[in-house]
């Protein structure tokens, strides 16, 4: 009986597909008028949204994860890229979600950045002082402070 037990146990396990493998996803990342973007980093993510691997595209535009090790049974990508102006992020990001197995070509609509969010350029972002020594969340928490207790630091005059 034990043995028979054991048949069917080990069966059961060759026959069951494992969700670990490694896949190659390829694709072409382009801006909303269809034209490549090279320099754009984009993100492999598994199922349960932990970052695999990132890659950046080439003057193309493309992109390859090649033999990457995904632990779950799908995938996705996120597309990130800054101009100094301006960043965008694909729509379908978390969004469409791919088998991670064999090779597959992540079709361009997914890849396609049109999310848009205006940042400031690094010369005219408002920054607030760091207190040597303290981090910025820190230095926050302490300003914070200061202003519930009336900026005890400012000259008064």
């Amino acid at each position: 009986m034990r043995r028979i037990l054991l048949v069917i146990l080990a069966l059961a396990l060759i026959s069951t597909p494992a969700l670990a493998g490694t896949c190659t996803l390829r694709g072409t990342v382009t801006d909303a008028d269809g034209n490549p973007v090279e320099g754009a980093q984009v993100t492999l993510f598994d199922a349960n949204r932990a970052e695999v691997t990132t890659v950046d595209t080439d003057a193309g535009g493309h992109f390859a994860f090649i033999g990457a090790r995904v632990d779950t049974g799908d995938c996705t990508v996120r597309v990130f890229y800054n101009d100094l102006h301006r960043t965008y992020n694909n729509a379908a990001y978390f969004t469409e979600w791919y088998p991670a197995t064999g090779d597959r070509s992540i079709p361009e609509k997914d890849t396609r950045l049109e999310t848009l969010h205006l940042s400031a350029s690094p010369s005219s972002a408002p920054r607030a002082p760091l207190t040597p020594g303290l981090s910025a969340a820190a230095t926050v928490l302490a300003l914070m402070a200061g202003a519930a207790m009336g900026a005890p630091w400012k000259k008064h005059g």
